[in-house]
């Protein structure tokens, strides 16, 4: 429906989109206001110990709970102008930096079923001799949807190995991503894709998808692997799909859902993903803190939780530090663009704690690539990346579509005559 001029609904949403970003600045703790624009030489020199103190316990993972509400005490302070007593904070955070312990290990609640419900049939010439639903679960953060796909022709008693796609859009699946879980699907694949909690199912121009919409948070992390995890489960349980081969896929935002998913999920044989995000919360936390390179946009707004909720939080969330969990081999994929930077360093955290529990993790940066460069399926860099995830995946569940056992002879009886 579209609004008139004057139309008070009109009035009330340009109100709200005025009122918000004052209502974000609110948010922000006194002492953080514009710390995006600060600099390493913005540090105080009584600040400035405290700071590098906090680097090692915070990529440790320890509860520095004590030490963070100090720093945070001392940048109220000195905003305030009360120098002494900011002085006074931050050498008190130093203290408190003694005697640390680790975090508590996340608990996570037991998965619901995933049990997947059909709700209508999709057809297509990009699923062409493809059977393509949309499909309904319960997970954690409530209703999801998302695409099954299997192949029109299902010899019998064959069952299709898994590949479960976690994309990469914030505005749902593209067509182009479509199109190509299609072209798997017909090489041998059952494919589950689900959407991302928050967000509508597919692009707007996918017409006939606009009215799905999952439960939850957008921002969520934990709801988005649990959505993935669930999905995966009731994909395994269908009748057509070879539980014990099932590769896992994920680009962007949807990488790092699928790498935190196999940290919870025993299916995945293999993860390959690329251009991952928010590996390491903890590295990106004192990155921030420090006045360093900036890959978490809305920091200011997360500090203000209080410090132990935001431990919790980067936990609960951080690919890096639950990595010797994956049961599986990974692939990640970065962006050549980001060697040296703290992206490589968090990709880096994951493979150190998954090789150092026993694990295979391999990290690749293909040549010319820049950030984004599996934005658009269509372009060179990320036709490119979608065949190094492929080629991987073979490795370890490769596509079938059962035709081979179709030709193979069945076994004769003994003295049977064969040929004329």
């Amino acid at each position: 429906m579209t609004l008139a001029p004057d139309s008070p609904k009109r009035i009330l949403a340009l109100c709200l989109t005025l009122l918000l970003p004052l209502a974000a600045q609110d948010s922000v703790r006194t002492g953080l206001e514009g710390f995006s624009s600060k600099s390493p030489e913005s540090i105080h020199a009584t600040e400035r110990p405290l700071v590098a103190a906090l680097r090692e316990p915070l990529l440790g993972a320890m509860d520095c709970a004590a030490a963070l509400q100090c720093w945070l005490d001392g940048r109220s302070a000195d905003v305030r102008g009360d120098k002494d007593a900011a002085a006074a904070a931050w050498a008190a955070g130093g203290a408190a930096l003694e005697n640390l312990q680790a975090l508590p290990a996340p608990t996570w609640p037991t998965p619901a079923s995933g049990r997947l419900r059909p709700l209508r049939k999709l057809e297509g010439r990009d699923l062409y001799l493809v059977t393509a639903f949309v499909v309904s679960w319960t997970a954690d953060a409530g209703a999801q949807y998302g695409l099954f796909l299997v192949p029109q022709s299902i010899p019998k008693d064959h069952r299709f190995p898994l590949l479960a796609y976690v994309h990469h859009g914030q505005e749902g699946i593209t067509a182009d991503e479509v199109a190509w879980l299609g072209e798997q699907c017909r090489r041998g694949y059952a494919v589950i894709a689900p959407g991302r909690p928050g967000q509508p199912l597919a692009e707007a121009a996918i017409a006939s998808l606009k009215s799905y919409r999952s439960a939850g948070s957008a921002s969520a992390a934990v709801e988005a692997a649990s959505a993935v995890v669930t999905a995966m489960q009731g994909a395994a349980a269908l009748p057509a799909v070879r539980p014990q081969a099932c590769v896992l896929l994920g680009l962007g935002s949807g990488a790092s859902s699928a790498l935190l998913a196999a940290t919870r999920s025993p299916l995945p044989t293999c993860v390959a993903v690329a251009e991952a995000v928010g590996l390491n919360p903890f590295r990106d936390y004192w990155n921030r803190l420090a006045r360093r390179e900036n890959r978490w946009p809305d920091w200011e707004s997360f500090c203000s939780r209080e410090p132990a909720a935001q431990l919790a939080d980067m936990a609960r969330r951080s690919v890096a530090h639950q990595a010797a969990a994956i049961r599986c081999p990974v692939l990640m994929l970065l962006p050549a663009d980001s060697l040296g930077s703290s992206a490589e360093e968090a990709h880096r955290d994951v493979v150190t704690r998954l090789t150092a529990a026993g694990g295979e993790a391999a990290l690749e940066a293909p040549a010319g690539t820049q950030r984004g460069f599996t934005d658009d399926l269509r372009s060179p860099p990320a036709k490119d990346a979608l065949r190094r995830l492929s080629r991987f995946a073979h490795r370890y569940a490769p596509a079938d579509d059962g035709k081979d056992a179709l030709m193979t002879p069945l076994p004769q009886p003994p003295g049977t005559l064969h040929g004329n």
